[in-house]
């Protein structure tokens, strides 16, 4: 693949830092080798965290419709 233009790279950190957030998660070694384990051992961990989350705004919804 070759080089990516100095005006590419501009162009993608702008749209970075007017539409993208990154948020950094941290675990230890020991006490969440759990997480740690089921993490790695799916895909993508952007999207598996996604739709976790995603799924737990779901099930909030329906126990405030009740």
């Amino acid at each position: 693949m070759g080089k990516v233009s100095e005006a590419k790279l501009r162009a993608t950190k702008k749209y970075e830092k007017a539409n993208i957030r990154q948020i950094l998660l941290k675990f230890h070694k020991t006490h969440e080798a759990e997480i740690i384990e089921k993490l790695d051992s799916v895909p993508s961990k952007n999207n598996y965290i996604r739709q976790l989350i995603l799924q737990d705004l779901e099930r909030e919804k329906k126990e405030a419709n009740k």
